[in-house]
């Protein structure tokens, strides 16, 4: 919100800046009272709005304006039921399951140039609602509802703009770091030239209570390294299905590298350490977490001896995931892992079977890979640097109330996340 010229803290040079937030927060309260009042009374002037208490009362705080009353307006006829910390802690905590990321993977790339295009092109800041807006003129009908629950999935957050009730949707901090240094890192090693294999996995679902794993190793100096097609049951888990693929690279793989190469895997253990359990967490879900990573227990154990199986066996997963980096170190290779959730750096997503690769479209496809990855490291950075400007504005200067009247509103989810975990 802006201040109105007609405030009288503006007249005054010499005030510090916590006694401006202090008379930020009594404004902001008085006006809420009188919004109160006028609710509790049934004495809100529709047809004529500049009659009403409140009015009076903003306009002393800030430049009144037929849309910011239409806002609240709004807002009081809104009959939408008040969300509590259960509502959000549901949210937060929302089970990313693996059918619903397969079922909403075709949405990776409209909704990253969704958030891109209201950033770098049309300079505002993306809303749900904007957002799906924006997949509706695409073509890709879906609700409001969805959206935010794409949004968890995906891993974006809301963050809370400073001394305002608007927030902004961003990348979670954790996974914007991890695309970004990924990014970083395979740049660095195509400038020093360095011999790059992809391993690419795929999983079909047959129709007899079985699933075929199918892995394929290919980079443009060799062609295919090598093919792997495994039948399984539908039981196998992410670790399991992790340690079959590893296991191949390290036996199969490795002894057709000659020279020195990076190894490029998918992060298959993204979504379990995500949902790692807590000590206050519910004892059916550590017993769900203990059965995904095929860890052995008992469902007769107490919740705290199922938490101290949990924190010896996370000790022993990070040690595991690491196996595979010490032993190609030791044969001079590097292995870079990239981030599983951004599907749209997976170049093995145009093939629906593997058989179909060979030489001569690998070269095209890893070509556009490499301006993609570019591009997106460029996009990335520059909508990094919008956000750090907005918040920065939001938090030492006065951002207008024509850009913010259209933002979401909520709680900051970066923080209520922090908060859950404790």
């Amino acid at each position: 919100m802006s201040l109105s010229p007609n405030t009288p803290l503006l007249k005054t040079k010499n005030k510090t800046v916590e006694e401006l937030k202090l008379y930020d927060v009594r404004m902001k309260t008085n006006l809420a009272k009188h919004i109160i009042t006028a609710c509790m009374n049934k004495t809100i002037n529709r047809n004529n709005i500049s009659d009403n208490d409140f009015y009076i009362e903003a306009h002393n705080y800030i430049t009144a304006s037929t849309l910011l009353m239409s806002t609240i307006l709004a807002k009081i006829d809104n009959k939408d039921k008040p969300k509590t910390f259960s509502d959000w802690f549901e949210e937060l905590s929302w089970e990313k399951s693996e059918e619903l990321n397969n079922d909403t993977q075709f949405l990776d790339i409209p909704l990253r140039e969704c958030i891109i295009n209201h950033y770098l092109s049309m300079q505002c800041i993306p809303s749900k609602v904007s957002i799906c807006d924006y997949l509706k003129n695409k073509g890709i009908n879906i609700t409001l509802q969805q959206i935010k629950k794409i949004l968890i999935i995906k891993g974006y957050k809301t963050q809370r703009l400073p001394r305002n009730n608007a927030t902004i949707i961003v990348e979670d901090p954790e996974q914007r770091f991890n695309i970004m240094k990924y990014l970083y890192k395979i740049l660095q090693f195509r400038e020093l030239e360095l011999h790059i294999v992809y391993i690419g996995e795929k999983i079909n679902k047959g129709t007899d209570n079985s699933m075929t794993l199918s892995f394929v190793a290919v980079s443009s100096l060799m062609g295919v390294i090598s093919r792997k097609n495994q039948k399984t049951s539908l039981a196998t888990n992410v670790t399991q299905i992790m340690e079959s693929r590893d296991d191949w690279v390290l036996n199969n793989v490795l002894q057709h590298l000659c020279i020195k190469s990076v190894i490029i895997l998918e992060n298959c253990t993204n979504d379990t350490k995500d949902q790692i359990p807590m000590i206050d967490s519910k004892k059916s879900d550590m017993i769900n977490w203990l059965q995904k990573c095929d860890i052995p227990h008992s469902s007769e154990m107490h919740s705290a001896e199922l938490f101290e199986l949990i924190k010896r066996s996370i000790r022993t997963l990070s040690s595991e995931k690491h196996k595979i980096e010490e032993i190609c170190a030791a044969y001079g290779h590097k292995v870079l892992r990239r981030p599983r959730r951004e599907q749209y750096l997976n170049i093995f997503e145009t093939f629906s079977n593997f058989e179909n690769i060979n030489t001569n479209n690998w070269k095209n496809l890893e070509l556009n890979l490499i301006e993609r990855e570019k591009k997106i490291y460029r996009e990335d950075a520059a909508v990094d640097e919008i956000i750090d400007k907005v918040l920065t504005y939001a938090k030492y200067g006065t951002i207008p109330y024509i850009y913010t009247h259209k933002c979401d509103e909520g709680i900051d989810e970066i923080k209520m996340a922090e908060i859950v975990k404790i």
